[in-house]
């Protein structure tokens, strides 16, 4: 095993690898190219971590899995996995303070499903905690390996609400528009169930719907459109419909651009 980091040293080119879970990453069990990060090209098989965070020159990206084929690079990408009530379960077996395993009334989810996302612990007090594994369902339940223990007493049948890591399942938008959220912004087509990088943060260029932001005075803010494109943040009624704000345009002047400060997280 190689030894325990907070995160990777830089690599050539200035690159910074922010393993996603619990701070380990093991060299020697890494696939032979995968110093080799190239964020123009899909992975075919899985070299890091969901969630694996790549910092390089002002930019952030995710380490994603295409959910759904992606055919249209430099627009919004979204986390389809929607909050219902089928992700609030029970807490199976009582836990006291300092355990980090907790069983739930999971019925079907395959093993690590739950990987890198979070729970909320509605025990003695509120808890939320970081899900580092789980197992397969067994037809009637699911156990769950925090990151942290629980901090008090957990009662069974506890309610236990899970939401998954973002970057599990990324999606092109549109599916569900109105109430989707942009996690990801590729930078290459991607096929389904493929491995790629997908930027969070910096410098980006995304494509546009309608007007180009910085045609006018003070339209600098931009939001997401149904389609994973970008939309004058003047352009729609925020204070209403509540729309994704993700960036603002960074050059002054008359000339517009899809040249944006990109911030998903």
């Amino acid at each position: 095993m190689g030894p325990r980091i907070s995160f990777a040293p830089l690599f050539d080119g200035g690159l910074a690898l922010y393993p996603a879970r619990d701070g380990m990453f093991d060299w020697s069990k890494a696939d032979p190219g995968a110093r080799n990060i190239d964020i123009y090209t899909e992975d075919s098989i899985q070299k890091f971590a969901i969630g694996t965070k790549l910092v390089t020159d002002e930019r952030v990206f995710r380490y994603c899995k295409a959910g759904a084929a992606i055919t249209l690079p430099y627009r919004l990408h979204v986390d389809r996995t929607q909050l219902s009530a089928t992700q609030d379960y029970a807490n199976a077996d009582a836990m006291v303070a300092g355990e980090s395993v907790i069983t739930i009334n999971d019925t079907a989810n395959v093993v690590n499903f739950w990987a890198g996302g979070y729970c909320e612990v509605w025990g003695t007090k509120f808890e939320f905690h970081r899900i580092l594994s789980s197992t397969v369902s067994d037809g009637a339940e699911v156990i769950l390996t925090l990151q942290d223990p629980v901090q008090t007493v957990v009662a069974a049948s506890a309610g236990i609400t899970c939401h998954r890591n973002p970057y599990a399942a990324v999606y092109p938008a549109g599916n569900s528009a109105g109430y989707e959220t942009a996690v990801a912004l590729p930078a290459t087509t991607v096929t389904i169930g493929q491995w790629f990088w997908g930027q969070t943060q910096g410098k980006a260029f995304v494509t546009y719907t309608g007007t180009w932001a910085g045609d006018v005075a003070n339209d600098r803010s931009v939001v997401m459109w149904s389609d994973g494109t970008l939309q004058l943040l003047s352009a729609v009624d925020v204070t209403a419909d509540g729309y994704q704000i993700v960036g603002h345009i960074i050059d002054s002047g008359t000339y517009g651009s899809g040249y944006i400060q990109l911030f998903l997280e």
